[in-house]
């Protein structure tokens, strides 16, 4: 698993449920399973975004981010082993912890 957490404000957002200046944080994860992110760790996913009630988004890089909370649209990015995404969380969803704390978990499924 890689992890390169990143903590910036942005002036546009591509993100959907995001508004603009909102404070992000992202982390960028490596997928690490022989035969691509398929539907299991989807699932796993989209459960812990679901729970968590924040907005998050997952996207390659040159692709526009899908919602965290659907495992089709997870699915749609058709990541293959050692590609990374992006996963994005808006901290204004949640207290700072509960934010990090969810990518934590999050990225322990890489």
């Amino acid at each position: 698993m890689v992890l390169a957490p990143t903590g910036t404000t942005r002036d546009t957002s591509p993100h959907k449920g995001f508004r603009l200046g909102e404070q992000l944080t992202s982390v960028v994860v490596t997928v690490r399973q022989a035969d691509g992110w398929h539907a299991r760790p989807a699932t796993e996913f989209a459960q812990i975004v679901s729970e968590s009630g924040l907005v998050i988004t997952v996207s390659r890089a040159g692709e526009e981010p899908v919602r965290g909370d659907s495992v089709l649209s997870l699915l749609t990015i058709g990541a293959r082993f050692g590609e990374e995404l992006t996963i994005t969380v808006s901290e204004e969803q949640a207290e700072a912890a509960n934010a990090t704390q969810t990518l934590q978990q999050l990225t322990q499924l890489f």
